[in-house]
C-alpha cells in the first residue's frame, strides 16, 4: 500500500472519531477538507425521472455536502432547499430524490417533504406550498463515494402528486429520517454533463435552515467564513424529481 493511501486512510479514521466526538459538522469541507472518493461521476437517469439537477463530483476541489436529515441518534435536524422551476406546461411531482452522502441506512425509512414558494431570502421561508409525510422512502447506492462516505439516492415516494405551475419559483426539501449522519451532495460543475429534463436549473438560489445549527434560510452559496456550507460555496445540489409533465 503506498504511504500517501495510508496518509488519506489515517486522516479519514481521524476526522471521523473528531466527528463523532463532538457531534456532526453541519458540511463535510469544514468537517475532513479534502475531496476524497471513488465512483463514476456520471448517474444513469431513471425512466421516471423528468428533471435531474447534475452529479456531485467527488474530484472537484470544492466538492461539498451540507447537513440534510434529522438524525435521532444525535438528535439534530436540518434542511436544505432546493430552488427548481417548471417548463411552460407546469409538473406533477410524484416521487422527489436527494442524493445524500451517509453513513449507513439504520433507521431511513421515512421522512419529511416541504415545498415552499414566494419570495424565499436570506432569513426568510416564503410561503409553504405543500408539505407532508412521504408515504414511503426507499434508498439504493449509486457506486459513488465522497469524504469517506457512500452516496444513496434516497427517495420520499408523494401519496398525492403535487403540482407544479409554470413560471413559479419552489424551492424543495426532502428530509430523511436516518440514525447519524445524513449530507446532501452538492455540484460545482457548471453545467453539469448529467444535468436533464423539464424545468430550470438554478445555480446559487439554495438556502439552509437549521435550529440546530443556528441558521435560519441561510444562503449555501457564499464564500464567508460564517456561510452555510463552511466558507467553501455550495454552487447547487443533486436532486431528481419524478412524476408527469
Amino acid at each position: 500500500m503506498k504511504l500517501k493511501t495510508l496518509v488519506v486512510i489515517t486522516l479519514v479514521v481521524f476526522a471521523c472519531s473528531v466527528m463523532f466526538a463532538e457531534g456532526p459538522a453541519k458540511s463535510l469541507s469544514s468537517a475532513k477538507g479534502s475531496a476524497w472518493g471513488s465512483g463514476h461521476m456520471s448517474l444513469t437517469r431513471q425512466a421516471s425521472d423528468f428533471y435531474q439537477s447534475g452529479t456531485f463530483d467527488y474530484s472537484n476541489a470544492n466538492a461539498n455536502g451540507l447537513w440534510n436529515a434529522n438524525s435521532s441518534g444525535y438528535g439534530i435536524n436540518g434542511q436544505v432547499f432546493v430552488s427548481y422551476e417548471a417548463p411552460g406546461t407546469g409538473a406533477s411531482v410524484t416521487d422527489i430524490t436527494f442524493y445524500e452522502l451517509i453513513d449507513g441506512t439504520t433507521g431511513l425509512g421515512s421522512g419529511t417533504y416541504t415545498i415552499l414558494d414566494g419570495n424565499v431570502t436570506s432569513g426568510s421561508g416564503g410561503t409553504t406550498y405543500k408539505t407532508g409525510n412521504c408515504s414511503s422512502v426507499t434508498n439504493s447506492y449509486t457506486g459513488i463515494t465522497g469524504f469517506g462516505l457512500p452516496l444513496y439516492a434516497i427517495t420520499c415516494n408523494i401519496k398525492k402528486a403535487v403540482k407544479l405551475k409554470a413560471g413559479v419559483s419552489y424551492w424543495i426539501n426532502f428530509d430523511p429520517n436516518i440514525y447519524l449522519l445524513g449530507y446532501l451532495g452538492d455540484i460545482e460543475d457548471m453545467p453539469d454533463a448529467t444535468y436533464y429534463g423539464g424545468g430550470s436549473d438554478e445555480f446559487y438560489n439554495s438556502y439552509f435552515n437549521s435550529s440546530s445549527f443556528g441558521y435560519t434560510f441561510a444562503p449555501t452559496w457564499t464564500y464567508s467564513s460564517g456561510g452555510a456550507c463552511g466558507g467553501i460555496g455550495c454552487d447547487d445540489f443533486m436532486i431528481s424529481l419524478s412524476g408527469t409533465l
